[in-house]
């Protein structure tokens, strides 16, 4: 398939400065203007770091733009392209200046002001190239954290630069290294519209096993960055040590062994004072890091309903550091082991004192054990039913099926999570272990940073009734860390991409279907009761592929959205989940078609990220903590192909993802431990929360205040009884799961 005119035109702008480039090197090879490096061949000595590098990112802009991969316009094409010709190119001249230099009569004051404006334009670049690539309010900063951000900056740039022994090709590393941070954020922000969280890294494995899955857009602000970053890179490169000045041969001759070692003295001591400089500057990086309270002391804090506006208007060191700082667990205010151990136990006794709640649990739990019925659950990737907003204003009335073909369901209802867009394994972590991640804090992934054997989960709880435990995941066994969490929470099984070989794949990878075959395979092939926490793939973004099958599109098109890219990938979502709609309707009807008794736990993981678009656009005066919980939650439905005893049909409630097992468990007489029991006690109070928000017996949601339970709210205003209840419930929980998970961890 040949490009477009319009891909070519963009392509010619890069494709002529790297024929230049290419050119002055060859120009300079041919006339012998190589560096002294003994050693080298001449082709590799005359080769300069800065002109290669930028040569690559040349060709890679030619390729995209014939792929039709820039998004940019032919302006910003061009501009950039003259940059990473000139500034590369301005490097030759580095030799010829400090020789320049070295004849002056004020050599070492002038090589003091070279090397001071090549730093000062580094670390200016390195900040605009660290920020441009995804902040389109860089001129809007906060003048505190701006300030933060470039003395950290200052300081690895100068820092290196001393380390360096006053060579610029370190600095020019740290540049290229906050460059790439720059370019890292873009693409998050691109695919999941998030920023980048001291978590993250802990999750690269998975970000890389998930990446290949999407495009790679070139914007007008990557170019930007790409821009001030080799302007950056190429200004510190022509920071080089001053020549020696020519000696004539007869006092070369006469020049003394004591002279000479006069001299190495002389450049040993220069090169220990340059280290120790070097180690000031990374002592003043990591005082600066970890001594000031980013959020108390500098009022730099991260609002993780909305991190990247919190990173756009503080720059990304800061609230990346500010974040970091929040990584400890952390005992909730006046925390004592005892009065939790006493608190726990005093909720279970109010949840047992509900004669008519005891009675039916009594009647399920003595079921359960009796018949022992298989348990499965489906977190099913991205799978929420989006006609909660509004329809979408376009009529959409949700996945059929789920919505109006389980009437036989026994509970369902919307599902409070914690995070949107990723983070998987957040939702099934809060699911298995029953801990919310508003008591873990916000931007961390407990199934990377801690070790869980010791932690209780659904899997334990089964396993020790005698259950098989399966897991399965058709993608990479490492992802999220879960070849090892699995062990830990006690499954005994784990299905994950090597087992599923040959499967039917449905947009972004295996199919829910076969995931469905594969549950079923196994309680055929195995007897006696079996545990199954099936994590689906097929729905995972992009949402922007184009690969379903023709016809499959719903071709919506939402009343005041305009951005075709959106509308994109709204079609494709909600195509996406018409399927998994299909295959769950085809998966409960060879379910209720089993000789064996089985309970089914269906719930998705998160919404889309582009919902926050619709959010910002449908409800933009709305308060944030209302148009935050509007796309902070899946859905969730509880079926069983028996009459479990005790229990009604059709029931709706609106849950949160970790009290989902304890509900499961209470409606089909699963064995519910002390802590399940004061969780179920506190949803009278606290029907549900998540990272964002805590929701009143009123179902109204309520902002996490962090300093726990109030009589007043941020206005000084009485707080309404029933808020205040969920506010108290949500301050005893906060101690029960520190008890039970926090401690363990801080």
């Amino acid at each position: 398939m040949f490009a477009s005119l319009e891909n070519i035109t963009l392509a010619i702008a890069p494709a002529i400065a790297a024929c230049a480039l290419v050119g002055v090197y060859l120009t300079r090879l041919r006339e012998g203007r190589e560096t002294r490096l003994p050693g080298l061949p001449r082709w590799m000595a005359t080769l300069h770091a800065a002109p290669a590098i930028a040569l690559v990112l040349l060709l890679v802009l030619v390729a995209w733009a014939l792929m039709g991969r820039v998004e940019a316009n032919l302006l910003h094409v061009v501009a950039c392209s003259i940059v990473l010709f000139v500034a590369p190119t301005l490097t030759h001249l580095r030799d010829s200046i400090s020789l320049a230099i070295s004849r002056a009569s004020l050599a070492q004051p002038l090589r003091a002001a070279r090397d001071g404006i090549a730093l000062a334009i580094g670390i200016v670049c390195s900040f605009l190239a660290l920020e441009l690539p995804w902040n389109d309010k860089v001129a809007e900063l906060r003048l505190l954290p701006a300030g933060v951000e470039l003395g950290i900056i200052a300081l690895v740039i100068v820092g290196l630069y001393f380390l360096g022994q006053r060579r610029g090709t370190l600095p020019a590393v740290g540049a290229g290294a906050l460059a790439f941070i720059g370019i890292a954020q873009y693409f998050i922000m691109r695919f999941k519209n998030t920023a980048i969280l001291p978590s993250d890294l802990y999750a690269l494995g998975t970000a890389a096993a998930v990446g290949g899955a999407y495009s790679y857009p070139i914007a007008n602000s990557l170019l930007r960055g790409v821009a001030a970053a080799c302007i950056g890179m190429s200004s510190l490169a022509m920071i080089r040590p001053l020549p020696e000045p020519e000696r004539p041969a007869a006092h070369i001759r006469v020049e003394s062994r004591h002279q000479q070692a006069l001299d190495l003295k002389r450049l040993a001591s220069g090169a220990a004072v340059n280290v120790w400089v070097g180690l000031a500057c990374i002592a003043g990086i990591v005082l600066a890091v970890t001594l000031p309270n980013y959020r108390s002391a500098l009022g730099i804090r991260t609002s993780y309903w909305a991190a990247l506006d919190s990173y756009r208007s503080q720059g990304f060191l800061p609230s990346f550091i500010s974040s970091a700082q929040e990584l400890p667990l952390k005992a909730p205010r006046g925390y004592k082991e005892e009065e939790a151990q006493q608190l726990q136990a005093e909720l279970a006794a109010q949840w047992a004192a509900d004669a008519e709640r005891k009675a039916r649990y009594d009647e399920a739990r003595a079921q359960f054990a009796d018949e022992q019925p298989c348990v499965i659950a489906v977190m099913n990737e991205a799978f929420s039913d989006l006609s909660c907003l509004e329809g979408l204003r376009a009529d959409y009335e949700g996945p059929e099926y789920f919505c109006r073909g389980m009437d036989d369901a026994l509970l369902r209802g919307q599902l409070a999570v914690g995070v949107l867009g990723g983070g998987t394994c957040n939702s099934e972590f809060e699911f298995l272990c029953g801990v919310s991640t508003a008591f873990v804090g916000a931007g961390k992934y407990p199934y990377t940073m801690y070790r869980l054997s010791d932690v209780d989960s659904l899997a334990h709880t089964l396993a020790d009734l005698g259950y098989g435990t399966w897991a399965m995941h058709p993608n990479y066994a490492t992802n999220w860390n879960r070849s090892v969490t699995y062990r830990w929470l006690g499954f005994e099984h784990f299905l994950s991409i090597e087992d599923f070989e040959g499967a039917e794949v449905f947009h972004n990878g295996v199919s829910d279907a076969a995931t469905y075959d594969a549950v079923l395979r196994i309680l055929e092939e195995n007897e006696g009761p079996q545990f199954i926490f099936d994590v689906t793939m097929q729905n995972h973004s992009a949402y922007d592929i184009g690969n379903l099958p023709e016809g499959s599109l719903p071709n919506l098109a939402p009343a005041g959205i305009y951005d075709e890219h959106l509308l994109t990938e709204i079609n494709e979502y909600i195509g996406c989940i018409e399927e998994s709609d299909r295959a769950l309707e085809e998966f409960v009807t060879k379910l209720s078609q089993l000789d064996r008794k089985v309970v089914l736990v269906f719930f998705g993981d998160h919404q889309p990220s582009f919902s926050l678009d619709l959010a910002n656009a449908f409800w933009p005066t709305e308060p944030d903590v209302d148009r935050v919980q509007r796309i902070y939650h899946s859905d969730y439905v509880i079926w069983a192909n028996y009459d479990v005893a005790g229990a009604e049909k059709g029931v709706v409630d609106d849950a949160s993802a970790e009290a989902l097992a304890a509900m499961v468990g209470e409606l089909v007489g699963m064995p519910l431990s002390e802590s399940q029991q004061a969780r179920l006690a506190l949803r009278d109070d606290l029907p549900a929360l998540n990272l964002l928000g805590i929701q009143d017996s009123k179902r109204v949601w309520h902002a996490i205040e962090s300093s726990g339970a109030r009589t007043l709210n941020q206005s000084g205003v009485e707080v309404d009884p029933v808020e205040q209840a969920a506010r108290d419930a949500y301050d005893k929980l906060s101690r029960i799961e520190y008890m039970n998970f926090g401690s363990q961890f801080s």
